[in-house]
């Protein structure tokens, strides 16, 4: 399973090269925590709701983070000096 750190790596590495590490491990971190939560999530969502629990909750949690994504305002860009 590939959480897609080809282009996510060589785009880090390019735009923050001393951050690199960081912009990288960050987003895999949460894709594993993801990746090891969700499955058992889903099965105490299944046993205890029934089969139908597992298409409601990710819908509605795709419906309540566009709000957040719509109304997100992104990070200013600060300009470094770099020094030679």
């Amino acid at each position: 399973m590939s959480n897609g750190g080809g282009a996510e790596t060589a785009l880090s590495s390019d735009t923050e090269p001393s951050e690199a590490g960081t912009f990288g491990g960050v987003p895999h971190f949460f894709a594993t925590i993801a990746t090891l939560v969700a499955p058992t999530l889903t099965g105490v969502f299944v046993n205890g709701y029934g089969y139908s629990a597992m298409f409601v909750a990710p819908t509605v949690a795709a419906f309540g983070g566009i709000p957040a994504m719509v109304a997100g305002k992104p990070g200013r860009r600060v300009k470094k000096s770099v020094e030679v």
